[in-house]
């Protein structure tokens, strides 16, 4: 017999927080329970009942669900993703790109001068910290530019400089005038503090 993909089906437990309170089951490891009510979710640990259990952050939206820090596994669906975008107006430094707060990273007034970037999980955390072996993360930065370009000349991690691998085998060595350039970056964690990135920059007028 052929064997053929099954795909998981992710369905959480639900009841009012008074109907929970009241039952007061004792959820399996890993096992979660909603309160349809109130909007806060709990995971079970295969031995503490509900009331003794502490909750997760989920906020119910009028249009679905946004869950902090998720872990799903399986096969999942998901319609549609929408993703924060942080604006500045920053035209030279450092850049620290704060995987906690964004993925994606817009600057909307015109570079003047190269700039260094820095990955990182925010002011008081490592990316390394965040990310096990094995995992990735992606992240867009776009940067407008005037009559003189400007670019991404130097890549950290941490702190750390580390040399991506570019889109058609050379990094870039110069900004595009009067655009807006747009720098994706794949960071993938192959050991401890160690890290492989793609990286790839492209041209919009």
């Amino acid at each position: 017999m052929e064997d053929r993909p099954v795909a998981d089906k992710i369905q959480i437990r639900r009841d009012t927080a008074a109907n929970w309170t009241s039952a007061n089951p004792t959820l399996a490891q890993g096992e979660l329970g909603l309160e349809t009510d109130t909007g806060k979710l709990k995971a079970g640990t295969g031995s503490t009942a509900w009331t003794s259990l502490g909750y997760y952050s989920l906020g119910i939206l009028s249009s679905g669900i946004t869950l902090t820090n998720a872990n799903l596994t399986g096969t999942t669906s998901i319609e549609e993703v929408i993703e924060k975008v942080t604006t500045a107006t920053s035209t030279t430094g450092t850049i620290n790109f704060d995987a906690g707060t964004s993925a994606v990273q817009y600057y909307t007034a015109n570079q003047t001068a190269n700039r260094t970037i820095n990955f990182r999980a925010s002011s008081s955390a490592t990316l390394n910290s965040i990310m096990a072996i094995g995992e990735s993360m992606s992240f867009a930065i776009l940067m407008a530019q005037g009559s003189t370009a400007y670019y991404l000349n130097v890549y950290q991690v941490d702190g750390t400089g580390i040399t991506p691998k570019w889109q058609g085998g050379a990094a870039p060595s110069a900004g595009n005038a009067s655009s807006t350039d747009s720098y994706s970056f794949t960071i993938i964690k192959t050991a401890d503090a160690t890290f492989t990135v793609f990286a790839s920059q492209t041209q919009f007028t």
